[in-house]
C-alpha cells in the first residue's frame, strides 16, 4: 500500500513526463500558428521524353558529347540556371523556370500565411502553379526538389521537420490530336492512409483553338492546392493534391499502387479461368 506522501510525488512525476512528451511532439494536440514557405533546388538535367502512350521516346543529357544507348545527348535545362536570359526565377526561391522557344515553363509555390492549425488536422499548405510553355526539346528538365518549411510564431524555429519532395517532370511528344494525351505532368508523392501514393498534376498543351477547353496560347497554366498536416513529432506531411473543377488546363490522376495492379491482374485472370472452365452447352 502506498503512503500519502508517495502519492503526490507519483502524480508530480507523471505530470512532468506528460509535459516532456508534449514538448517532444511539438505541442501534440495543440494549435500551431505560423506560415509555410517553399523553395526549389537541384534540377534534374537528364531523363526521358515520353510518347503520348507513356513509352520512352528518347534520352537527353546535359552534355552534348555524351552518348547513351547510341543516342548523343543534347544540352538540356539551359534555362534552369540563374543566368538564363528569359528566367526571373532562380534555384533556391519559390519559383523554378526552365526551357525556351517559344516560352519557358515554370513552377511557382505560394505558401499559406498566418494560419492557425490544430495538430493532425488537414489544411492547405499552399498553391502550386504550373505554367506549361511548350519549350524546345533541348531545353527540358526532368525533375526538381521542392522543400516546404513551417515557420511558427509560437514555437522555436526548426521544431517542425520540413517536407522534402523530389518532383518528376514528365514531358510528352505532342501529337497535336489529343490535348489530354499530349499533356505534360509533374509527379508528387503523397501520404494517404499511411501509404505513399504517386499523384500526377497534368497541364494541357497550348493550342490554337479553345474548343477543347485548353488555353489559346502558351504558357498554359494550372493551379493545384497542396493539402497537408502537421503530424507526429512533429513533421510536415503532404496528404492530397486538388485542382478546381472549373480549371480548364489542369487535372489530377493517381498512379495505381503495385498491389492494386496485382489484384486487378488476378481478378482478370480469374475471370478468364472461369470462362475457360465453364461447361459448354451442346
Amino acid at each position: 500500500m502506498h503512503s500519502r506522501a508517495q502519492f503526490p510525488l507519483q502524480v508530480l512525476l507523471l505530470t512532468a513526463a506528460l509535459c516532456l512528451g508534449v514538448a517532444h511532439t511539438g505541442y501534440a494536440g495543440g494549435t500551431f500558428h505560423g506560415s509555410i514557405t517553399g523553395s526549389f533546388s537541384a534540377p534534374v538535367l537528364s531523363g526521358n521524353l515520353a510518347n503520348a502512350d507513356g513509352t520512352p521516346n528518347s534520352t537527353f543529357l546535359n552534355n552534348s558529347n555524351a552518348i547513351v544507348n547510341g543516342i548523343t545527348g543534347t544540352n538540356t535545362a539551359v534555362c534552369s540556371l540563374a543566368s538564363c536570359p528569359v528566367s526571373s526565377g532562380v534555384v533556391g526561391s519559390n519559383e523554378f523556370h526552365w526551357g525556351a522557344n517559344p516560352a519557358f515553363s515554370s513552377f511557382v509555390f505560394t505558401g499559406a500565411s498566418n494560419v492557425a492549425v490544430p495538430g493532425g488536422s488537414e489544411f492547405e499548405l499552399g498553391t502550386f502553379d504550373y505554367f506549361n510553355g511548350e519549350s524546345a526539346l533541348n531545353t527540358l528538365v526532368f525533375g526538381v526538389t521542392l522543400t516546404l518549411e513551417w515557420h511558427g510564431t509560437d514555437i522555436p524555429a526548426g521544431t517542425v521537420t520540413p517536407l522534402v519532395r523530389d518532383l518528376k517532370i514528365g514531358t510528352t511528344v505532342n501529337g497535336g490530336v489529343d490535348p489530354i494525351a499530349d499533356s505534360d505532368s509533374v509527379q508528387f508523392t503523397i501520404t494517404a492512409n499511411d501509404q505513399n501514393l504517386d499523384t500526377l498534376l497534368h497541364v494541357l498543351e497550348g493550342t490554337d483553338t479553345t474548343a477543347t477547353g485548353t488555353c489559346p496560347a502558351p504558357p498554359c497554366a494550372a493551379r493545384a492546392h497542396l493539402m497537408g498536416k502537421i503530424s507526429g513529432d512533429p513533421f510536415l506531411e503532404l496528404t492530397r493534391i486538388t485542382v478546381s473543377p472549373d480549371d480548364p488546363n489542369g487535372f489530377v490522376t493517381v498512379v495505381p499502387e503495385p498491389g492494386s495492379l496485382i489484384l486487378l491482374g488476378l481478378g482478370l485472370g480469374g475471370i478468364a479461368l472461369t470462362r475457360r472452365l465453364r461447361p459448354v452447352k451442346r
